[in-house]
């Protein structure tokens, strides 16, 4: 009985603590103003330009609005257009554009590609709350994915492929245990249509897992999907050609 009198009370002085939270904070919660961030690419590339929108839609009258951003590493964001608005009048709304430019090469500062990248808002402000004015602070932060650039990625993926060929043919050939020399000759010269073939299934294959997203964080992943390309590509594929091209 005793315990389920502490289980009542403790109930109690929850909903008690819970009613004095939004009590103290809910004048704040209402004059904050809604802020959201998106990024115009689903995929932010390396050397790539892109934009960042930042909407804010006032609920209460607000004045001497600062915004400020801190960019990832190695990015440089500069504010499109005009200057940000020091008042919104309550249910009126505003988008700020920054142009945003990552950095071009792995060896630049932020190049690394292995990390998500996060941009950083931070918004001062003065709203009006039970009557008297409130300087108040908001802050949003945008996760962008990065990836490097598609240059990079089908220059890579092709060497992969390249390279998923020698290995293919070599394994193929294991059994025979020619020299250096005759390896590579049957591979360039006598296996010529077979690479070729890989190459362009590899190209096409790599286009076509690229059109939403470079699926690859940097050169190694596309080196490695262009081997596996090459590897796993069908051998009847490549004997269909050898037939239709017999002197090559």
């Amino acid at each position: 009985m005793q315990l389920a009198n502490f289980l009542s009370v403790l109930s109690q002085s929850k909903w008690v603590l819970f009613i004095s939270f939004v009590l103290v904070y809910l004048p704040d919660l209402v004059a904050a103003p809604m802020v959201t961030a998106e990024s115009s690419t689903v995929q932010v590339r390396k050397g790539q330009d892109f934009k960042v929108y930042l909407a804010v839609t006032a609920q209460e009258s607000i004045k001497d609005l600062h915004i400020s951003i801190i960019s990832p590493i190695g990015f440089d964001a500069k504010l499109e257009g005009e200057q940000v608005p020091g008042v919104l009048e309550s249910g009126s709304s505003y988008t700020i554009v920054y142009e945003v430019t990552p950095p071009s090469t792995q060896e630049s500062a932020g190049g690394d590609t292995r990390e998500r990248k996060r941009f950083v808002f931070n918004l001062a402000y003065t709203a009006q709350v039970d009557g008297s004015a409130h300087q108040l602070r908001q802050s949003l932060e945008l996760p962008v994915d990065y990836s490097t650039s598609p240059v990079l990625y089908m220059i890579c993926g092709v060497l992969g492929a390249i390279l998923g060929n020698v290995i293919k043919t070599f394994n193929v050939q294991k059994n025979v245990k020619p020299t250096t020399r005759e390896a590579f000759t049957s591979v360039f010269r006598e296996e010529i249509a077979g690479m070729l073939t890989s190459i362009v299934v590899a190209f096409v294959v790599l286009l076509m897992l690229s059109r939403d997203t470079i699926p690859a964080k940097g050169w190694y992943d596309s080196l490695a999907l262009g081997v596996a390309v090459a590897v796993f590509s069908d051998d009847q594929l490549l004997t269909k050609v050898k037939q239709v091209f017999p002197k090559i």
